[in-house]
């Protein structure tokens, strides 16, 4: 279930980076931001207006801090958790500083990057399917860590092809399209494993996870713009130490049966 919900979350990435660039070009880079306005303000009108049920937690403590403090000491929470959020900064990296790098030294021009949302979404859509038939039978630990693995070699190559100053586009774009693969494997399972080790029930331990995921991609995002330079190699140099960092959490996390 968690891999479907995260389908829609990166595929709508990749879409609204085409239909960006369609609305930049007809309508100008402004037209973006009326528009995601008015559709933010639709979707609030009807998310008001519709009736969502209460579940009631059993034995609810009256103040959530305390379920949260606990729930962050536990390393079979904190490590999966880390790994999801670690590798959806590479992602968020990529976003930050892809346009600098692909509009400057490529001299792609805005529809053609974002054409390049498709192969994303289809890259993340391939992924969460392979999450659904694959996951049985590896076990979510040994599928998490393939995942990891693949965008620590895509990252890796982008690295590398970024620093043998080639001048081909698609030894910068399709590198990240593996690593995005790899990300669609890791992001469910990740999410799983910490709600399940979390020692604390109900939603206390997806909220959190939401929480560090929104959190790391603020600093991840910030770290990015700053160091944002038509040169690959910074922004390669980001995300594999960002896909180390998720394969040392990986290694770290405590082994977990699964079913």
């Amino acid at each position: 279930a968690l891999s479907w919900i995260s389908i829609s979350f990166v595929v709508a990435l990749g879409i609204g980076q085409y239909l960006g660039s369609i609305i930049q070009v007809a309508l100008g880079w402004p037209a973006i931001f009326y528009l995601l306005g008015a559709v933010s303000l639709m979707m609030g009108l009807v998310v008001a207006r519709v009736t969502f049920p209460v579940l009631a937690e059993e034995n609810a403590p009256s103040s959530a801090w305390p379920s949260y403090w606990r729930i962050l000491r536990h390393r079979a929470f904190l490590l999966p958790a880390l790994t999801g959020g670690l590798g959806y900064g590479v992602i968020v990296a990529f976003n930050t500083a892809a346009p600098l790098i692909l509009q400057g030294p490529f001299n792609w021009s805005a529809v053609e990057y974002g054409l390049l949302g498709w192969p994303i979404s289809t890259a993340y859509f391939l992924g969460a399917l392979a999450v659904n038939g694959f996951v049985l039978r590896t076990g979510q630990r040994g599928l998490m860590t393939a995942g990891v693995g693949l965008v620590l070699a895509g990252s890796a190559v982008m690295l590398l092809g970024s620093l043998a100053g080639t001048s081909v586009a698609l030894l910068f774009w399709l590198p990240y399209c593996v690593a995005v693969l790899g990300q669609s494997l890791t992001y469910p399972i990740s999410l799983s494993l910490a709600n399940d080790g979390s020692p604390v029930g109900g939603a206390y331990a997806m909220a959190l996870s939401g929480f560090i995921h929104q959190l790391m991609a603020a600093v991840i995002g910030g770290i990015a713009s700053l160091i944002a330079s038509p040169q690959a190699w910074p922004l390669s140099l980001l995300c594999t130490l960002l896909a180390l960092g998720a394969m040392l959490c990986v290694m770290l996390a405590p082994g977990r049966k699964t079913s």
